[in-house]
């Protein structure tokens, strides 16, 4: 018996593992093409019962795109808005965090954010709402976020920080009165009185006339 003769002996015994090993790499190459596509798929149909406020339907075919694709980022997205949408906040929240995992989307900061806060966990949305104003295109979009910033840093007494969060809206909109009145009342916590009285008087000046004709 030859050596080469030896070589297709023991070829010929492996052959059958060979052909499983083929037969399962086919089979996970498959899963690993079709359960992304199928996923999308559902996302697809999700997203248009949305639109139509189908939101228990929408809301399964999210769960149904999740169970074949676990990591899709933007499903976990809109399933965390349809729940937000029914004032269900907790597991809203875990959605939008989950998303955060696997993308990165500019709304995402602050919608949890103001989540955050239905929860009362100002300390988080200060992150978040930190975080939204990096992920603005305009500085105009910034002004409300950058008020809104002064508000909760107001109401966990960091009063100096508040005072520089109004002060940068007010430097993109010194008509914006919200950050004006906000500012105000960041100086006098800080026994800032003159400059508390000073933006009063810009609020008293911006505020629309309320006088009846």
């Amino acid at each position: 018996k030859t050596k080469g003769d030896g070589i297709e002996s023991n070829i010929y015994r492996f052959k059958p593992l060979l052909y499983l090993i083929i037969i399962l790499l086919s089979l996970f190459l498959c899963v690993m093409v079709a359960c992304p596509f199928v996923s999308q798929v559902y996302e697809f149909y999700g997203v248009g019962y949305a639109k139509k406020a189908e939101y228990d339907t929408a809301a399964r075919n999210f769960q149904e795109a999740l169970r074949w694709n676990p990591y899709f980022g933007m499903v976990y997205y809109n399933l965390g808005q349809i729940i937000s949408k029914k004032g269900i906040y907790t597991p809203a929240i875990e959605n939008f965090e989950k998303a955060e995992k696997y993308m990165d989307h500019p709304d995402l900061p602050g919608r949890l954010a103001y989540l955050y806060l239905k929860k009362g966990q100002v300390d988080k949305a200060i992150v978040k709402l930190k975080q939204a104003i990096s992920y603005q295109k305009t500085e105009k979009s910034m002004v409300p976020l950058y008020t809104d910033l002064g508000n909760n840093y107001m109401r966990v007494g960091r009063y100096k920080p508040a005072e520089i969060a109004f002060k940068k809206a007010i430097k993109i909109n010194p008509k914006y009165m919200n950050a004006h009145h906000g500012l105000a009342g960041a100086y006098l916590r800080q026994n800032k009185i003159d400059n508390a009285l000073e933006e009063l008087q810009k609020v008293i000046e911006l505020a629309p006339d309320k006088t009846d004709n």
